[in-house]
């Protein structure tokens, strides 16, 4: 029995009316209120498989577009989410009404503390002003262009749809679709356009032609879109929880890291993003500066980060003095990412795809608790680069890296924070203060 406190959620549901700035509302014993029903799980959790959910509310089939509102009890494990939906059809509604802007003052409503996110929702459907950062995914009638291509694409290359397209997840910087055929399913992808993120579909494309025995081939991609659409390549080595394939995971993208280093200018034509050191240097001062790095530390955190500066500027300068190149880095890698059997392992979700220092890239071995589990897999992974430099001077390498990858990592969120919907950032903003609390830990010891 898990002694994990059961979270609640309530979830508010926001439908347009068709045709005009408007919302559905329903009445109750305490006045007028937003279509809503309860589920288990709190932020993360009432995600995934809210659709059926809300369609059995609803009566109709509908996309959830964006989450306008959160708020949670912590000490009662309660939460409540307000989405915004989309049907695929107009709904048969019945026992409710459609109220405009104007007509939500002359109502009695049963949670005044939602009238702000209706008016908010109104006044932007009235205008047609969307938030900058919104990607477009949570807007209406994107879901019907994917789709169509979804569904044109798979005809011409000979296959048949055995069912509706259908949405796997939906956040703030992706979106995932599962098609299923005749002959299997097939995954579209699209990610968002964020200062450090590459066009997902052109460098996984292009990235494959590289390594065609490391990377998924999609079956097709519309580059000016960032659509594209990958064949169900098995399981991600995750959800298999062997530790020795974790091992051959990280052994073989270090040799794919290796491969790479001779194909740096096609990695940075193919629309890798030169991440390298003279860049991450070029980070360091902004990182501190940003107002977004002040919301998630304290006076006293800010104070030790600012202290930091010169120091981070010498280990970076420290790196430069050996021999290991710059190479592919992933960005992302962990056994989440990854799908194979042991045999065989492809390396998917390029979105943070890059030059940088390789080192940068082992979140598996810098997240490893068991010691003895993480000096193994440290080990492995280091006696790749031997032809580089001598094992002692590697260990230096990793000394230097343990410490600075948390700096390019945190840099990674704080781009993706700053960029998204601030209705969104709670979605993100916890990998921003987890780097750098984490950068903060590295160096309260002076490496050795």
């Amino acid at each position: 029995m898990s002694d994990e406190p059961v979270w609640r959620s309530t979830i508010y549901l926001i439908l347009p009316r068709p045709q005009e700035a408007g919302l559905w509302l329903q009445p109750g014993q305490d006045g007028y209120g937003l279509p809503h029903f309860e589920t288990a799980g709190g932020f993360w959790e009432t995600r995934s498989g809210l659709e059926r959910q809300c369609q059995e509310l609803l009566g109709a089939e509908i996309n959830l577009l964006y989450r306008a509102h959160y708020q949670e009890d912590i000490a009662r494990h309660q939460a409540e989410s307000i989405f915004v939906v989309e049907p695929h059809r107009p709904p048969e509604l019945q026992g409710g009404r459609w109220v405009a802007l104007d007509e939500l003052d002359e109502l009695t409503l049963a949670r005044p503390d939602h009238l702000s996110v209706m008016e908010s929702y109104l006044r932007e459907v009235a205008s047609g002003d969307t938030p900058p950062g919104r990607p477009p995914w949570a807007r209406p009638g994107w879901y019907a262009q994917a789709t169509a291509w979804i569904v044109a694409t798979l005809n011409q290359q000979g296959y048949t749809l055995a069912g509706p397209a259908q949405v796997v997840r939906n956040w703030s910087i992706s979106c995932v679709m599962r098609a299923p055929t005749n002959q299997g399913d097939f995954y579209f992808k699209t990610s968002a356009n964020l200062p450090l993120f590459v066009n997902e579909a052109a460098v996984t494309s292009g990235l494959a032609g590289l390594f065609p025995e490391a990377i998924p081939q999609p079956l097709a991609v519309d580059r000016e879109r960032n659509w594209m659409l990958l064949p169900d390549f098995g399981r991600p080595l995750r959800e298999q929880g062997r530790a020795e394939t974790v091992e051959e995971m990280l052994c073989r993208f270090g040799r794919l890291q290796i491969a790479s280093a001779v194909h740096v200018e096609e990695l940075l034509a193919l629309g890798c993003l030169d991440r390298r050191l003279e860049w991450l240097a070029s980070q360091v001062e902004p990182l501190l500066a940003h107002p977004e790095t002040r919301t998630v530390l304290d006076e006293a955190e800010m104070v030790r980060l600012a202290a930091l500066a010169p120091r981070l500027q010498e280990m970076i300068g420290q790196l430069t003095g050996y021999r290991l190149p710059c190479t592919l880095i992933h960005g992302d890698l962990h056994a989440g990412n990854v799908a194979g059997d042991g045999r065989a392992m492809l390396f998917f979700d390029w979105t943070d795809a890059a030059v940088a220092h390789p080192f940068v890239d082992m979140l598996e071995i810098f997240y490893e608790k068991d010691p003895a589990q993480q000096a193994r897999l440290r080990e492995s992974y280091l006696s790749l680069w031997t032809p580089y430099e001598p094992a002692e001077r590697l260990q230096e390498v990793w000394r230097l890296v343990e410490v600075l990858a948390p700096l390019y990592h945190a840099t990674s969120y704080l781009y993706i924070v700053a960029n998204i919907e601030p209705a969104a950032r709670r979605e993100l903003v916890g990998g921003l203060r987890h780097w750098l609390h984490e950068l903060l830990n590295r160096t309260a010891v002076p490496a050795q």
